[in-house]
Order: structure tokens, then C-alpha cells, then sequence
């Protein structure tokens, strides 16, 4: 397991605010989902092109996807991940009012992953992790067609096909417990690991790859 480093500073005012009617809202997972550099993502596609089969990752309760293979040299990728980390320490703090600065951070579990048709993960957590992410390398247009053309009041399915999804907390009619969407190629989405997650099917005959991993802080 690689060591994660950073040394920017975060520039976040600490003062810790009343609460008011606007901030009353702001409780619960911070998630960021923003763009990446695209430099980082040709890089990702092709050292994880020339993974060989032997470093395949086996199949568990979170895994419906048949193609994962996992880095093994993690160093370039925790140097590349530190201003996506600062932006979700960045967020998070003026999500939650509070002054989150960690000394440093491992980096871990960095998989490549090519989900074809049919496949997904169901709903799970990783409760042993700080952050979890996800960055999207290839994403097919005719999933997001799919997508799109998904009908809520018609289809059985919860969740429209080639969907992210998270959930978090009880479910009750007044709540607002889950959120979805479809990815965009090169894009992050980062979450803390106890925040239930997974992602859903599609039809069509193609491939997205995406990499994911997990990062602890160390305070």
C-alpha cells in the first residue's frame, strides 16, 4: 500500500457558524463530483490497459463485474488524485462547518474496471474506508441515451440503467434518502466509504471503464 501525500494547504476559514434556516440542510454525506484533468484519465487507461489477467481482483458480494484488474504502482495516481482530495476536504468543510486538515493519507484497492452489459454492483458499503471514488475513463453515449430514455412511472426497475446510486439514511416518505446519476467521461465522484452505494445495469453492447479506490487519512 502506497503512502498518500500532500502538501497543498487548504485556505478554509474555521470559524464555526450558528446554524440558521439556510444551513439547516447541510447534514449528511458530502459527495464531490467534478471533472479530471484528462491527461490523468489517458494515463489511467493506458497503464491499466497493459495490466496482465493474473492481477485480476476475484469476485465478491460487491462485485457483478466479470473484467477488474488491480494497479500495483499506486504512487503516480496519489500524486494525481491530491487536488481532487483537497477539493472534497475543501467542500466537506464548508459542507459541515467544521476544520478537517489531515497530515497525510494511504492510498488503496486501485482497480480498473470494464463493465459490460448486464453487469453492475449492488448496493454496498466500504466500512473500513475514509473516501471511496470513482473515475470515469470511457463512457458510451448510448448509455446515456438509455439513461435518458428511462421512465420512472413505466419501468420496474428503482433506479434508471447505467446509474450511480447512493443512499443514506431511513427511509420515509418526507426523506430524501437516495441520489443517482449517469456518469460523465472524465469525471470524479468522491464519497465517504460508509455511504451506500452501487451501480446499475445496461443494455447496451459496449464498455464503460472506470477506476476506483479508497483513501484513509491519517490525523
Amino acid at each position: 500500500m502506497q503512502k498518500y501525500h500532500s502538501n497543498n494547504n487548504l485556505n478554509i476559514d474555521s470559524t464555526i457558524e450558528k446554524v440558521t434556516n439556510a444551513t439547516l440542510n447541510n447534514w449528511g454525506p458530502y459527495i464531490l463530483n467534478t471533472s479530471v484533468d484528462k491527461k490523468f484519465t489517458k494515463k489511467l487507461l493506458e497503464e491499466g490497459s497493459k495490466i496482465p489477467e493474473q492481477y485480476g481482483v476475484k469476485k465478491n458480494l460487491a462485485g457483478r463485474i466479470s473484467k477488474v484488474r488491480k494497479f500495483n504502482d499506486e504512487l503516480w495516481i496519489s500524486e494525481s488524485l491530491i487536488p481532487y482530495v483537497n477539493q472534497w476536504l475543501e467542500g466537506w468543510n464548508n459542507f459541515s462547518r467544521k476544520s478537517f486538515y489531515p497530515k497525510d493519507a494511504n492510498l488503496s484497492s486501485v482497480c480498473i474496471n470494464y463493465q459490460e452489459a448486464g453487469e453492475h454492483k449492488p448496493e454496498h458499503i466500504h466500512s473500513s474506508t475514509d473516501l471511496s471514488f470513482v473515475i470515469y475513463l470511457k463512457v458510451p453515449k448510448e448509455i446515456e441515451i438509455e439513461f435518458n430514455n428511462f421512465n420512472a412511472n413505466k419501468d420496474i426497475a428503482f433506479y434508471p440503467p447505467g446509474s450511480i446510486f447512493f443512499n443514506h439514511g431511513e427511509y420515509h416518505r418526507f426523506a430524501v434518502c437516495g441520489r443517482y446519476l449517469c456518469p460523465k467521461e472524465n469525471s470524479i465522484l468522491m464519497w465517504p466509504g460508509y455511504l451506500r452505494h452501487g451501480i446499475t445495469p445496461f443494455e447496451f453492447m459496449g464498455t464503460r471503464i472506470s477506476v476506483t479506490g479508497n483513501i484513509n487519512f491519517l490525523d
